[in-house]
């Protein structure tokens, strides 16, 4: 009679991220219990056993076939056109959206193992993969609890984005400075991460490549401001934008008669500007400060709406965070 194949069980599993939505799932088989020094050879009956005589037809049937499955949450599924494994089926994808792969394999050699990799999509936190091990139609083996699927931007996050509208005697001024920054709470380093900021209604940037050409004075003016802060502004107007930070889809006015901040006030300045965050390293909390920007009633983009900041977080091309900022009244005092 043929003797019962020792028992199997999941040795080993691992999720590695490796960029935004996806990542490998690895995971070996091998006998329960098998000590770390049996050496592999093939699977065998025991001497005297292996004739037919006396056998019926039944004691020599196969062993029940072995199958491998992996079940995914709605989040998560095979990556699209990448072929899986030669002895896995296609997912199979149920009405609440998860899916499963199911993967033949046969008895390893005695004290051997076998490896199974999965690139994976993941589209949203928290999802997991459960893995279970069938002979036949009994359940072998499974993993005491599911894979976490964490992503590979896991932990990355925008800072609050800060808005300081600039005040005299208590009122705000339309002009003001967004701050913005970003923050990694998770365990590894995350390359190329970019923070953008999108200004809507009346309000754009003011960067300060165009005190080139215009009067840093001329643009003062039009605040009517208190002596004091007139003077720190004079300087302040003229500080280069954060390192990294620089405005996006928008070139200077060329010098030209009637070029002055009277038509760049009416809807003449960026609304786009994009800071390189670089390698960000667990725990690091980087920020661009100073962004200058002018708002209505001194900037008249034609919408005739407050001004507003989006900001979001990109990774790989992907929106990974998002904050809105309303540009009025409020924030920080940079006057006091």
């Amino acid at each position: 009679m043929t003797p019962t194949p020792p028992p199997l069980t999941f040795a080993s599993s691992t999720w590695t991220p490796s960029a935004v939505g996806q990542g490998a799932l690895a995971f070996t088989i091998g006998e329960r219990g098998a000590p770390d020094n049996l050496t592999a050879s093939a699977f065998q009956a025991p001497a005297g056993l292996t004739g037919t005589a006396g056998v019926t037809a039944a004691d020599q049937a196969d062993p029940a076939p072995l199958r491998v499955q992996v079940a995914l949450t709605p989040g998560a599924r095979a990556f699209p056109d990448t072929a899986l494994d030669s002895r896995c089926g296609a997912p199979a994808t149920a009405p609440d959206g998860t899916q499963t792969i199911d993967c033949s394999l046969v008895q390893p050699p005695t004290g051997g193992t076998d490896q199974f990799s999965f690139l994976l999509q993941v589209d949203a936190p928290e999802q997991t993969a459960m893995l279970r091990l069938y002979r036949g139609d009994a359940l072998e083996a499974e993993l005491p609890a599911a894979v976490p699927l964490e992503q590979y931007q896991a932990g990355l996050d925008l800072t609050d984005p800060t808005w300081s509208p600039y005040t005299t005697n208590g009122r705000p001024l339309p002009a003001g400075r967004i701050g913005v920054g970003a923050a990694n709470a998770g365990t590894r380093t995350i390359p190329g991460a970019t923070v953008r900021i999108t200004l809507g209604g009346d309000a754009g940037f003011v960067p300060p490549v165009l005190f080139t050409d215009l009067v840093p004075s001329e643009f003062l003016d039009l605040l009517a401001l208190p002596p004091a802060l007139r003077q720190r502004l004079e300087t302040e107007v003229l500080d280069p934008l954060p390192a990294g930070c620089a405005v996006e889809g928008w070139s200077p006015p060329a010098p030209a008669p009637g070029v002055g901040w009277g038509s760049v006030l009416q809807g003449g300045l960026p609304t786009t500007m994009v800071c390189q965050v670089g390698d960000l390293a667990p725990g690091a909390t980087p920020s661009f400060a100073g962004l200058l920007v002018a708002t209505h009633p001194l900037y008249h983009a034609g919408t005739g709406k407050d001004g507003t900041a989006t900001v979001t977080l990109e990774l790989q091309g992907t929106v990974v965070a998002t904050r809105t900022l309303p540009l009025t009244g409020g924030g920080n005092d940079p006057d006091g």
